[in-house]
């Protein structure tokens, strides 16, 4: 009663309803604000997929891997997660089995429990993805542990993928009255180019066909002629075709489709991915500054280029923006890379341990996992190092915490201090040593660990931006994606290599996630690429009847079959070269062919 007759009673109740009315106001932006970010969105993306209650994507990476998704009925809010929720971002790829093949674990969780199980014949198993590029033609590729010991790769990428799944749909049910199952959700794996590395080139003659060919299984046979033609997907060439079939031979292993031709499974084109993602955080950003929705930063007409630098490749694509309300993308050259991802400036760390340990005990300490503790270290280094930071480059240093080495007898008797001296003596080095445990690397080697790879990076890009321009197609923007962009050496060098000439380059926030929230968006939309440029060959073989006044004939020579004169080998027959202009889902047809033998009833 006292407290009801106070003379500010009514200055409070004025004040809480004006802080009602403001929360009522702030309430009613967000709203404005959210509608209109999901109107951008549509806008940009066009139709949602609706024929699946969600979209599932993994970022199944050489170094990381992570998943995201998101629900048809809410295709503006992607959710991205590491698998376990083990650390923010992507978790390690690194798969630990037990001595007789079976589960352990996955992500950082494999290397924590590797102390266990080094000792008790486990195997941890890392960067194994690179296997997918076998150049051996081995019909069985092996992933091989740590410890060499090995298994097959197929087996180990199985793994990994049930791993991932069990934890995504986990998430993804977390919130549903009905659980789903994982065949009732559309998946979206992404992948590096996993091919040789090269320049976009000019066709090859037939006779000089490389790797890059893949054969068409022939379609149609009716009576005594049959028509070959072939269906190309929106899905790119990204993978080798054994690659590929692994992969989807793999995903349902895992048991993630119900089928290995299951179309609840797409491959995605990393760079094209990160593409998508980078417009829409551009939305967001303008959301969430109140600047209101302008128009994306690509215009029509714009060309960029994506370059996503992962821990195993560095993949590149160039694209021609053709519309957009909704975004349409065509490829100005087919998509290129190679092998420079950040593992390899690992290498160039690994290289500098033994050197510094020396063979024998180097021999010792790999299988470890004292190895482990030790690549933790250098990865945040690795990141971290910022040429920009080191004013007086003589006198600066890195420090290296190297106390993982001292356990185990991995030195043997020697201590770090004297490993140190023996380096500096044999390879004219200037490394420090403090309290037995921290090294001190000169500003000049922690350069070199990168020099190799950024400058094939560089070299490349360089290469393609110049020949864009000779054609009088000079690129607009160039963005800097994937995990190994986080590396302030390579943000700074490829900043200061290209950003010049009108070129703007761009690097997103939290680049190591844009690549799975584009597969997220890649899985959301429909047909955004419309245009794709032959990365290889398609084709098949055939038998040809023999002419005598055509050179390629004459080469193999001739055989008789049923009274006729062929030619003495298969002849390619192209349907798409390397380099052509390819309209998604199109249909390239060879034409009529007749059957070699008359009784024939199938082709091979």
């Amino acid at each position: 009663k006292e407290l009801n007759s106070r003379p500010d009673r009514g200055v409070l109740s004025r004040v809480a309803t004006m802080s009602e009315a403001r929360k009522k106001r702030e309430r009613e932006e967000d709203a404005v604000r959210e509608e209109a970010i999901r109107g951008a969105k549509k806008a940009l993306f066009g139709e949602w997929e609706t024929d699946v209650p969600a979209v599932c994507a993994i970022d199944f990476g050489t170094a990381r891997t992570g998943y995201a998704f998101a629900f048809t009925r809410r295709p503006d809010e992607i959710k991205a997660n590491t698998p376990g929720g083990q650390e923010p971002g992507k978790t390690n790829t690194s798969l630990l089995l037990d001595q007789d093949g079976k589960f352990v674990e996955f992500g950082s969780k494999a290397r924590d429990a590797y102390y266990e199980y080094d000792d008790k014949g486990g195997m941890l198993f890392e960067t194994f993805k690179m296997r997918l590029d076998d150049k051996h033609g081995v019909a069985e590729p092996l992933a091989y542990a740590l410890n060499g010991k090995s298994q097959p790769l197929l087996k180990v990428i199985v793994h990994s993928l049930k791993y991932v799944q069990e934890q995504a749909m986990q998430d993804i049910n977390r919130s549903q009255d009905k659980a789903l199952s994982a065949h009732e959700i559309k998946w979206v794996i992404t992948g590096q180019l996993l091919v040789s590395p090269c320049l976009p080139s000019p066709p090859l003659a037939p006779s000089a066909l490389p790797c890059c060919v893949e054969k068409v299984t022939l379609i149609t046979l009716t009576c005594f002629s049959f028509c070959v033609c072939a269906v190309l997907p929106t899905v790119p060439a990204i993978w080798r075709g054994v690659a590929k079939g692994m992969m989807r031979k793999a995903a349902f292993d895992a048991g993630m489709i119900s089928s290995e031709d299951s179309d609840r499974l797409s491959l995605c084109l990393e760079p094209e991915a990160a593409c998508m993602a980078c417009e829409d955080q551009r939305i967001l950003e303008q959301g969430e500054q109140n600047a209101g929705i302008q128009q994306q930063l690509l215009k029509n007409g714009d060309r960029f280029m994506v370059l996503d630098c992962g821990g195993g490749t560095v993949d590149i694509t160039v694209h021609h923006v053709e519309g957009t309300s909704p975004l349409k993308l065509t490829e100005i050259c087919e998509a290129s890379g190679g092998p420079w991802g950040s593992t390899f400036v690992d290498q160039e760390f690994e290289q500098f341990l033994k050197k510094l340990m020396g063979d024998d005990c180097w021999n010792d300490f790999k299988p470890s996992s004292a190895w482990v503790d030790v690549m933790k270290v250098w990865e945040d280094i690795k990141l971290g190092f910022n040429p920009a930071d080191c004013q007086d480059d003589s006198a600066w240093k890195q420090r290296v915490n190297l106390s993982g080495l001292l356990g185990g007898g991995i030195l043997g008797r020697r201590t770090l201090q004297e490993c140190v001296d023996t380096y500096n003596n044999d390879f004219g080095g200037s490394l420090e040593c403090k309290r037995d445990r921290i090294v001190l690397m000169p500003f000049v080697q922690m350069q070199e660990m990168f020099r190799k790879v950024i400058k094939k990076i560089t070299y490349h890009v360089e290469s393609l931006i110049n020949g864009l321009s000779e054609q009088n197609t000079p690129v607009a923007y160039l963005y800097l994606v994937g995990g190994f962009a986080e590396s302030k050496t390579l943000q700074a060098r490829v900043k200061g290599s290209f950003e010049k000439d009108g070129l703007c380059v761009i690097i997103p926030m939290r680049q190591q996630l844009m690549v799975v929230k584009g597969a997220v968006l890649f899985g959301l939309s429909k047909g955004r690429i419309k245009k794709r440029r032959g990365a290889i060959y398609h084709g098949f073989d055939t038998t040809v009847l023999y002419n005598p006044s055509d050179p390629a004939h004459a080469r193999r020579g001739s055989e008789i079959i049923n009274d006729k004169t062929y030619v003495n080998a298969t002849m390619f027959d192209c349907l798409v070269k390397q380099g052509d202009k390819v309209q998604a889902l199109s249909t390239h047809t060879s034409g009529i062919r007749a059957p070699v033998f008359a009784h024939q009833k199938s082709v091979t």
